[in-house]
């Protein structure tokens, strides 16, 4: 159990990263053209659709960064910042699935496509915050088992060593 604990925290770490990567990138895509309207004073498109869904992603994102590093390292309390991170995959999840409806497949010519033209690109894009979720449940409860053995062993070994006979014989 301790191994499979250190693996499945292993992965969560490895999610957790890939996830903040494209988090990142998709704030910096949704609010980086407005900014630079100060370099560039052209009239410009304005995207509704990127501008409803930023506000959804910068909190999807900062709840699910809280909610990981205080379920991580905490001990009081945690199932509240588990729940917040479980929040805050949701809400990327859902900022995900409107921008797939908002920017359908297209075909742009030369084997090239715009918008989310598989089901992969979703998941790999939007969705990693739920890999970091999973994996970093199954981490603690792996953990929990094996500290629980760990504790019935010596337990055990105790009484075992003890010269009396065992009260509940």
């Amino acid at each position: 159990m301790r191994t499979a604990s250190v693996l499945c925290s292993v992965a969560s770490w490895v999610a957790l990263t890939v996830a903040l990567f494209f988090q990142l990138l998709l704030i910096l895509t949704l609010w980086m053209p407005p900014f630079f309207d100060a370099l560039f004073p052209l009239d410009r498109v304005t995207n509704t659709t990127n501008a409803t869904a930023l506000p959804f992603v910068v909190t999807g994102t900062v709840l699910f960064t809280a909610g990981y590093f205080l379920f991580r390292y905490m001990r009081r309390g945690r199932w509240i910042w588990f729940a917040a991170m479980a929040v805050g995959v949701l809400m990327l999840a859902g900022v995900g699935l409107y921008l797939k409806n908002m920017y359908p497949e297209t075909i742009l010519g030369n084997d090239r496509y715009g918008g989310y033209n598989s089901a992969a690109k979703l998941v790999w894009r939007h969705f990693t915050p739920a890999f970091t979720l999973v994996f970093h449940l199954l981490a603690v409860l792996f953990r929990g088992f094996a500290e629980d053995k760990k504790l019935a062993r010596e337990a055990i070994t105790e009484i075992q060593s003890r010269a009396d006979a065992p009260k509940w014989e």
